[in-house]
Formats: C-alpha cells, structure tokens, sequence
C-alpha cells in the first residue's frame, strides 16, 4: 500500500521499505454454532410428515425423510426442496472459529460460481430443477456455514462416516468416506453432481453437458433399468477419479459399499476405489471426457487442455503450481465474489482479496491476515479535494479490499468536533473497530496510490504490532497515517474518554489550552508507548 504527503510545490519523496511486503511511499514538504448428532447409522427417521418420493414427477419438494443424523439448513419446509443438486464437501477444518481454510473459501466459491456469476451460474431452466448444496460435518465452524449460507447454499449436515481401522490405513484421509453419504441422499435427491472442494468449473457450467449422459442412459432400453454412475477417469490410477461424479443417489448401494471398502480392491486408495470397483462392472458405469475433471499438473500425464477444459481439478491458491492464465481463471472470480460480498455489507467471512498479480497473491496468502476486514477512515479533506477522495475510493475498492469513510460523510458525535483527530478516534471506537479488524486512518493531507494492496503490507505490519503502527512525516513531528488493530478498541475507548475530559476541564496540566489535533496525537503516543510501531525507517530521496 502506497501513501504520499504533499504540503507545497517543493516536496522530497519518503521511501518506507516495509520488509517482504513492498514499499510505502510519502511525498513530503521540507520542514453461531449448532450441534449434531455424529451417527453412524443409517436408519431412517421422518423429519417430515407425507413425505414424496416420486422426483420424477415434483421438480421441488417440501417434505423428506432424512437419514439419522442428517439435517437440511434451511429446511426443506423453509426453502423447498430441488429435483436435482450439484453437491461438494466439507470434512473438517483446522482453523479457529472466525476464519477459514482454502477448501472452505473454494466451497463459498463454488456457491458463487453457480448461484451467482454470469459466465457460470445456473440458467433459468437448470435453476428451475437443480440447486447447489454443501455437505458438512458437525466439525464445521459457523464461520463458514454463515458465509455459505449467506451466498446460497443449502447445507445438508451429516455425521462423519469413519471405517474400521481406517485412520490408521489412511491417517490424512480418516474422514474422507464421509463422502459415500451422497448416496444416502436417495429420498432428497434423484440425481447429484458430486464436486470435490478443488474441482472448479471456472468460465462453463457443466450442469447441461453432464446430465445428457444420465439422460440418454435412461433413454436407451438396454441400460434404463441399470443403475447409472459417470465419472471421469484418473490421469494417474486406473480407475475413475472421485473427484467429480454423477449418480442416483442409492441407501443400497452406500449400505454395500460401506460393506466392501474394508476389503480389497476396494480399499487400495480410499473413496476413489471404493466407488471405482463397486460401479465397475455395472452396465451404467459411464466415463465422462477428461475436459470436466483435468488435472492442470497430473505428475504422470498432463495434457495441454488447459486452453479447453471445462472443469479444473487444482488448488489454485498454492501459487508454486499455478502459471498466470490458469491463475486468471481463477481469479476472477475470486475478486467477483469478494466484490458481491462486500457489495452487501454481510457481516460473515469474506473470501481474501486476490490481485491480479500472483507475487502479491503470495504476499497476501501468506500474511496471516488475508481474512482481516480493513476500514479506510479518510480525516476530513476540506474544500477542493475532491480528486483525492475519488482516488481514496477507488484505493479502497481496488477488489474490494477495504471500506472507505469519509469522515464528512458521518454524523456529528460531540461538540469537540472541530479537532478532527479525535473525531476519527471516536468513530473507530464506536463503529468501526465493532466491526472490522483493522481501521487505516489517512492524514488530510496524504494521497494514495490506487494501484497498491492494503492486506499485503498489513501482514508485516501485524507481525510488529497488533495496536497502532504509525506512519509519519518527513520530520518525524506529524503522522501522515496510521493503523489500529481491533485489539486496541478498549484502548481508543479510554483515550476517547480521556480527551472529553479534559476539553470539559481546559484547567489540567499541558492540556490547559483547547485541544488541537497535535496535542491529541502526543496523547496517543503517550497512551500507546508500549505498543505503538513507528512503521519502518524512512529514506530520503528525490522525486
């Protein structure tokens, strides 16, 4: 993030390295959680009375009966109940209540994807008939079940599916059988779309190209009356890859597998042959064209299809195994949703900013911060500013990486509203750090640079402090801008209150005389001597 203080013609350009994280520049003058029953069985209990089986002749239903321990959000009598769905996972999380991880931000995508952006979501037709839906455990934080549900998503809760000995057989993989209970959801769904949380379908979706085959299954006389199974086969195995399938979902063919997958083959590598073997020799067992699940960088086969492939089986957010077109695949939706959630002033998680540029993805997926919500609070730039504030704008907006207030713009607190600096204070006490992580307020007298990331300078600066970090001027005796950490809210509250005071009481010590933005400063400063950052050495250099 770059930052330039200009007071007259005649100015020096301040260079500030902040260490692995670029440059910030100042132009100077001189001088909620739910819990759930984790049951294994698979009995059926009602949840609903009059419950309908024919899918074939309902598109949308409101009554269903649900496997033990399974539970639809919102209901099915809350929101009725599709045909068909298009289904991803998500096992467990590593990460604190509060943020998330890479599969949970690609779920949260893919409910974007389909629900949502132009080139990929759900035409009027398929929406009429199919919805999106995420499978969770109860091991899921409400961090990311609010944001799913938030952009869409249905949520089909489901207990965790562990085999015998199995953790021991796969310790990475000890959960991942929970993915067999698609095939449980007989009763919800006549036909899924299962994606695995890295499996993105980016520009195209594949909802029409895919069920043509399940289609044509079922008009053919030979093969109607055979279960249907279709999948993509593995760039490396043998086998299909599970990644992305379609079936009719079948309590008797899960029953059965949960049965084999302790034997071989069925066992050899976790779901995927557990599925593979079982379908195998069955007439419906289809093989859909490698283009819906590629494998940009499959180790034993990669294809040049990158250029045509519809589905993309990668982690795009590992940035060692990504070149700059699959990147921008990526991220542009990425920035689309990121955009459409703060467009709505959602309260949950939002998905991190991804620039364009993947040097500066790293810098932010690697900051530690890349969840953290930012507020730009521009101190009051009086008349004739009008192409700063346009250029704060869009510095926040830059995809999405922060709100902007203008202090103008917000309701008279106090009457000491004429010392402006303790008006920012007290709207970052009251508002602002309530509801963001961080609150970078400006100078009235700095410019920024549109073109600069907040989160990737934040990282280094939430390394040295998590209270206030501080930029100043050429002469080190004013601030062009500095950072508050939400952790310093109690902090600012006190200081707040402090400084009314002694405005009512003009009669205490070196405050005697009215309250200027210079003395509110020197207040901070002595409040925040433990904590305060004075944000990297500053270098003079010509500009």
């Amino acid at each position: 993030m770059w930052v330039r203080k200009r007071e007259s013609p005649a100015y020096l350009l301040l260079v500030l390295a902040i260490a692995c994280t670029g440059l910030v520049y100042l132009q100077c003058s001189l001088p909620e959680s739910r819990d759930y029953q984790q049951s294994a069985d698979i009995d059926f209990h009602s949840v609903s009375v009059n419950a309908t089986q024919n899918h074939s002749a309902l598109s949308q239903h409101t009554t269903v009966k649900l496997p033990a321990g399974f539970a639809l959000i919102p209901s099915a009598e809350e929101r009725p109940l599709k045909q068909k769905a298009v289904i991803t996972l998500l096992l467990s999380s590593d990460t604190k209540e509060g943020s998330m991880d890479f599969y949970s931000i690609g779920a949260i995508l893919h409910t974007f994807l389909f629900n949502h952006y132009p080139a990929t979501k759900f035409t009027k037709a398929e929406a009429s008939d199919t919805e999106f839906a995420v499978m969770v455990t109860p091991m899921i934080p409400s961090t990311v079940r609010d944001a799913l549900l938030d952009v869409g998503a249905r949520l089909i809760v489901v207990p965790v599916l562990v085999l015998q000995d199995w953790d021991s057989v796969f310790p990475h993989f000890q959960y991942v059988m929970t993915k067999l209970r698609v095939f449980q959801l007989e009763a919800v769904y006549s036909s899924i779309l299962f994606v695995d949380a890295d499996v993105f379908y980016l520009h195209t979706n594949p909802v029409s190209g895919l069920w043509k085959y399940l289609e044509a299954h079922e008009a053919n006389p030979d093969t109607r009356d055979t279960p249907f199974f279709g999948a993509s086969p593995d760039p490396c195995k043998p086998t299909i890859n599970s990644g992305m399938f379609l079936v009719r979902p079948s309590i008797a063919h899960f029953n059965d597998m949960v049965r084999l997958a302790v034997t071989p083959p069925y066992n050899e590598y976790v779901d995927q042959t557990a599925i593979h073997f079982y379908y195998a020799n069955m007439t419906g067992m289809t093989h859909f064209p490698e283009i819906y699940n590629h494998f940009p960088y499959a180790y034993c086969k990669r294809k040049d299809m990158n250029t045509t492939a519809v589905g993309y089986h990668h982690k795009f957010w590992n940035h060692v195994w990504v070149d700059a077109p699959l990147f921008s695949l990526w991220q542009r939706p990425m920035a689309a949703l990121r955009q459409w959630q703060v467009s709505r002033n959602l309260s949950t998680a939002l998905v991190p900013v991804v620039p364009k540029n993947r040097t500066e993805w790293l810098q932010i997926s690697d900051s530690g911060v890349m969840m953290h919500r930012v507020a730009l609070f521009s101190i009051e730039l009086g008349r004739g500013k009008e192409i700063e504030l346009r250029r704060r704008d869009e510095f926040a907006g830059l995809h999405a990486q922060a709100v902007h207030v203008r202090q103008g713009d917000i309701p008279k607190e106090s009457p000491r509203s004429s010392v402006a600096f303790l008006e920012a204070l007290r709207f970052a006490g009251s508002h602002l750090l309530v509801n963001y992580d961080w609150v970078f307020i400006l100078d009235h007298r700095a410019v920024v640079v549109r073109n600069a990331h907040m989160h990737a300078h934040l990282g280094t600066i939430a390394k040295l402090t998590e209270a206030l970090g501080v930029y100043r001027d050429c002469s080190d005796t004013a601030v062009a801008g500095f950072w508050i950490g939400r952790k310093a809210l109690a902090q600012i509250k006190q200081i707040v209150a402090d400084l009314d005071r002694i405005w009512d009481d003009q009669s205490v010590g070196a405050y005697s005389s009215k309250l200027t933005d210079d003395n509110v400063w020197e207040f901070v400063a002595q409040a925040f001597a433990e904590s305060m950052v004075q944000l990297p050495n500053l270098q003079r250099k010509l500009e």
